[in-house]
This record gives C-alpha cells, structure tokens and sequence, in this order.
C-alpha cells in the first residue's frame, strides 16, 4: 500500500514500482507549454519574454508569470515528493520479501 499525497489516501498499486515507470517520472519536467497554458497565453509569448534584452523580439513577460512559476514549482515538488514516497515503499516491500524468502528458505 502506498499513501497518495494528492488524494490523502491509501491506495493499493502493482508490488513494485519497475524502472521504466520510476524513471519517466523522474526525469518529467515542465517546457514552454506547461508555463504557456498555465497563463493563458501562447508558448511564441513565453519565448520572446525569454530573449535577451537587446533581441528584437523581446517582450515583457506575461502579467503574473510569478504565481504562474509558482504553482508550476509547487505541482513539480508535490510530483517529486509522491515519487519518493513510491519509491521508498517499494524499496521496504523490496527487503521484506526479499527477508520472508530467506526466512522460508532455512524454515522449509
């Protein structure tokens, strides 16, 4: 069982987390998109705002791009966070069976 940090729950998922799953959530970032969409304006927008000064298509950054970056940062640290959690459950499950088979093995 491994606790959902967004739903405040227990839920129940497969024994182990495999490596494919565990690393696609690693590396998962946020782009140009995330932040775009996040303010309502166009992924050009977020780009220009990140040229240079002296660049002939710089704009100035989207009104409230702060609390935009913000909630950006808090969904990605709750995302880290969750993932930690995974993974160290899976690794306690992991020496627990790894324990009751040894055991099972000098029992049986």
């Amino acid at each position: 069982m491994q606790y959902h940090r967004q739903s405040g729950r227990t839920v129940n998922g497969s024994a182990y987390m495999n490596f494919r799953e565990a690393t696609d959530r690693l590396f998962a970032r946020i782009d140009h998109e995330d932040l775009a969409r996040e303010l309502g304006v166009s992924v050009a927008a977020i780009r220009q705002a990140r040229l240079r000064g002296e660049a002939r298509a710089n704009r100035s950054p989207p009104a409230q791009w702060r609390s935009a970056a913000i909630a950006l940062a808090e969904r990605r640290m709750s995302h880290y966070a969750e993932l930690l959690d995974a993974l160290k459950a899976d690794e306690q499950q992991s020496r627990t069976s790894r324990a009751d088979a040894i055991r099972m093995k000098m029992t049986g």
